[in-house]
């Protein structure tokens, strides 16, 4: 019987083990309040060519400090920090955080970026705020879906992702949904975004990425972040 017993507590240790990290588990929580005005933000890798700059500012901060982004010219998608929030393949994941642009962006390909990546550097949500389409997704290889949020400069605003597993694939999906002032608007079922050759990761590798795209010498964009927060929850 204690065999027995004991078979059925590993089978129970070892199916809790598959299906990933319990509800409420916080991934990463990045308030940016201990970190140091002027510098990168602490567990973060950072991304900087030259004329771009990213670093810890005390305003327009909700708290007492965020993260600004600044772009006036360089390789496209930079500035960009990473957190290293890794593995959690068939873990439901809420990915969430703050907003505020100084001024919007001519196209919603170069907007704020807020990618959650896979393995190879192969990211499987990307979605982009302050474009022309107020929010836009990535769908498909190379296609854009604008999703006509009134996004507004000047004024924070909140974003939330809750994803599938990312080992779902090409069956995954998430839901979306878009806070800034008095509008919220909810965006369910966006599918996965497949990488360039048409394939998708399978386990989280350094996700989030946040960067921007948009800025030239003449005219730089700035953007800013606060209180990047990615949980476990039980379902989407």
């Amino acid at each position: 019987m204690a065999s027995r017993r004991g078979s059925l507590l590993l089978s129970l240790l070892w199916a809790t083990l598959a299906a990933g990290s319990p509800p409420g588990k916080v991934l990463l929580h990045a308030d940016f309040e201990r970190d140091q005005v002027g510098e990168n933000p602490a567990g973060w890798v950072a991304f900087v060519d030259e004329g771009n700059t990213l670093g810890i500012i005390d305003q327009p901060a909700l708290g007492q400090r965020c993260l600004k982004l600044t772009r006036a010219k360089g390789t496209v998608w930079k500035p960009m920090v990473a957190a290293g929030v890794q593995d959690e393949p068939d873990s439901y994941l809420r990915a969430e955080f703050d907003w505020y642009l100084p001024a919007l962006f001519e196209s919603d390909r170069s907007a704020l970026c807020f990618v959650l990546r896979g393995d190879g550097n192969r990211a499987y949500v990307t979605v982009n705020l302050g474009g022309p389409g107020g929010i836009a997704v990535r769908q498909g290889v190379r296609d854009w879906l604008p999703l006509g949020f009134p996004v507004k400069a000047g004024a924070w605003g909140h974003l939330t992702i809750v994803a599938d597993p990312i080992s779902r694939g090409k069956d995954g999906a998430c839901d979306l949904v878009v806070t800034q002032g008095e509008e919220t608007m909810c965006y369910p079922n966006l599918a996965f975004t497949p990488d360039w050759h048409d394939g998708y990761p399978s386990k989280l590798w350094y996700s989030p990425t946040i960067q921007l795209g948009a800025g030239q010498p003449e005219q730089p964009a700035e953007a800013y972040v606060d209180n990047v927060r990615i949980t476990v929850v039980s379902e989407r």
